[in-house]
């Protein structure tokens, strides 16, 4: 396969003008998506660059709105396959934007000119907190964020806990003497840390007190700081948090808060090829009173009329907490010193000691597919993007290798074979119940057919209009080879 800067280099610029920059975004998701974006732009040293004269735009000719920032002078290199090396001094520029219109497995370019940027931002600032056209939130004295989707309702977000952790590396286990301390009520520190037309950043700062050693409760005297960077997109349905914990405790644990109003006795989470719903009550012969269970991208409480899901990076721990609001908890870090189920072994490196980071979003709307791709979206990151001057190429500014037509399917890999020269898509149906799915192949394919995980070719699928039809049985794994 092509790495993003190969397939930038073949797309054919030669319409840009000497002055003007190509941005070509790509989107590793397997669903189509308005991606979120920063991209780098170089233009000559001395030339007539600068942050108040880059504008961008799509392909359609339509004004983006964009964030733009000078880095300064820059040295960039780089290593021609058949000369010695090449380099020179730049004006490097920051471009945040909300990329519109990208295809599935595919990529879509714009344009950056050098004009008076005139493009108006969909963003709305309020006093403490922020607007678009699909949400809107509001940071309370106490640092806690009140989410409104403008369709479905709200939730309150974002309140800190810390407690004790007397478990190990495997389980959490509340110890005998157990402080738990929220920020809930607490005064913290609001200030608009960013504000653009792509994006509005808030910075809350919360401070704990932590008076004891959280496993044998000797007297301790620690405060703990947690710095949260909220962040709505223009045109974005979910919150961002950027949360970092200036962690000097040990033995303790911190987890946001998500509180809500939703009737459910499940939870649906994300998991291994598929989506499971677990009950929120455990079952009798469960003696921990923690319940705490473990996700892949999200998590996600819904009833007939509504949905909250809280999506992550890396963090696979949560719990549903039996409060009679359903509360969600999203564990962000646990500081413990050992590990074992047969022993003690010390792993003092598991106290997580200094700056820790932890990225989550929440989004809110009504249970379904249009949701759990928001969940999927934030998990993948932030779309890549690559910058070009203006270039002869035989490549379109915008395409894609294959795009979902129907079916709730999710598109897991796309790679070359290992043993042939074929390339495999592989999609998940995460459902109880078959899926009729079709799939639109790039024009450039001429054959698809089915075939197992050892990527061995089985049945051939006829493509109608670069379309292949087959069923994704429930909870089953589809592997496709095509050429």
């Amino acid at each position: 396969m092509l790495f993003r800067s190969e397939i930038a280099a073949r797309i054919d610029f030669s319409a840009l003008a000497e002055s003007d920059r190509a941005v070509t975004v790509f989107n590793p998701a397997g669903f189509a998506q308005d991606g979120f974006v920063t991209a780098f732009i170089d233009y000559p040293k001395d030339g007539e660059a600068a942050a108040d004269r880059i504008s961008l735009y799509g392909t359609d000719g339509n004004e983006i709105p964009c964030d733009v920032k000078d880095l300064g002078i820059r040295f960039k290199y780089w290593l021609p396959e058949h000369t010695f090396r090449e380099c020179e001094y730049v004006r490097r520029f920051e471009v945040a934007f909300a990329a519109k219109d990208l295809p599935c497995l595919g990529y879509n370019s714009f344009v950056a000119r050098l004009c008076a940027p005139g493009a108006k931002s969909g963003l709305k600032l309020h006093e403490n907190g922020a607007e678009n056209e699909f949400l809107s939130f509001e940071i309370a004295a106490d640092g806690s964020v009140a989410l409104t989707d403008k369709q479905t309702g709200a939730a309150a977000l974002n309140v800190f806990e810390n407690t004790g952790d007397a478990g190990d590396e495997y389980i959490y286990a509340a110890p005998a003497r157990n402080v738990t301390a929220r920020t809930k009520d607490v005064p913290a520190e609001v200030e608009l840390f960013e504000r653009g037309k792509a994006r509005v950043v808030y910075r809350v700062t919360h401070r704990i007190p932590v008076p004891y050693d959280g496993k044998n409760g000797e007297a301790a005297d620690h405060t703990l700081v947690i710095r949260s960077f909220v962040t709505l997109w223009d045109r974005s349905r979910r919150l961002e948090f950027k949360t970092e914990i200036e962690n000097d405790c040990v033995n303790h644990r911190v987890r946001a808060l998500f509180y809500n109003e939703i009737k459910t006795d499940f939870v649906r989470v994300d998991s291994h090829f598929e989506l499971l719903d677990r009950p929120v009550t455990p079952l009798p012969a469960w003696k921990n009173p923690d319940h705490s269970q473990r996700q892949l991208a999200f998590i996600e409480l819904f009833d007939e009329s509504k949905a909250l899901l809280v999506a992550n990076r890396g963090l696979m721990e949560y719990e549903v907490l039996r409060d009679g609001r359903n509360t969600m908890a999203l564990t962000l870090l646990r500081g413990v010193g050992e590990i074992g189920d047969w022993g003690v072994f010390p792993t003092p490196e598991a106290q997580c000691s200094g700056t820790q980071t932890a990225e989550y979003a929440v989004s809110l709307g009504r249970d379904g597919f249009p949701l759990y791709r928001e969940g999927w979206a934030f998990y993948y990151g932030e779309s890549r993007a690559v910058s070009m001057s203006r270039q002869s190429g035989t490549a379109a500014p915008k395409d894609s290798v294959a795009e979902l037509v129907s079916g709730d399917v999710v598109i897991s890999a796309i790679k070359k074979a290992e043993d042939n020269e074929m390339f495999v898509l592989r999609l998940y149906n995460p459902l109880n119940e078959a899926q009729a799915v079709r799939v639109r192949f790039n024009p450039s394919v001429s054959r698809a057919c089915l075939s197992n995980l050892n990527e061995e070719p089985g049945e051939e699928l006829p493509l109608s209009g670069h379309t292949a039809a087959f069923e994704a049985g429930p909870k089953k794994i589809v592997t496709l080879l095509f050429s």
